[in-house]
């Protein structure tokens, strides 16, 4: 993630980029609401996932997904 996070530094160096390994559960909504861009690169449950997307689209806070699902997903 550290590698991402520094070539997505390079394309504009000025938006803070900003990487968090935090368990879904320690991810309180004050904590969430500091945000512009939530970016989540984990394999979380899906419901889990649903729930943070409403909570990013109710509050004007882009949300990307990104998992992988085996060799070929």
């Amino acid at each position: 993630i550290k590698i991402t996070a520094d070539k997505l530094k390079e394309l504009n160096p000025y938006v803070t980029v900003r990487t968090e390994h935090l368990p879904i559960n320690d991810m309180n909504v004050e904590f969430l609401k500091q945000f512009n861009i939530i970016v989540i690169c984990n394999n979380y449950k899906l419901s889990h996932m649903c729930k943070l997307n409403k909570f990013c689209h109710d509050n004007g806070i882009k949300f990307i997904l990104c998992n992988a699902f085996g060799l070929m997903g």
